[in-house]
C-alpha cells in the first residue's frame, strides 16, 4: 500500500507499507527512510 507524502524524514516522499517474512515495514521510496515492525511501526498517516 502506498501513502503519498507521508514521509517522517523527507515530508514529501511517498510511504509504501509492506510486510515480508521478517515483518511489516515502511520505507520511503524517494529518500530512502526504512522502519521495522522491530522498531515499532503504525501505519503511515493517509493524505
Amino acid at each position: 500500500m502506498l501513502y503519498f507524502h507521508s514521509c517522517p524524514k523527507c515530508t514529501k516522499g511517498t510511504i509504501e507499507y509492506g510486510s515480508d517474512e521478517q515483518g511489516n515495514y515502511i520505507m520511503c521510496l524517494m529518500c530512502g527512510f526504512y522502519k521495522n515492525s522491530a522498531q515499532g511501526i503504525t501505519k503511515a498517516r493517509k493524505s
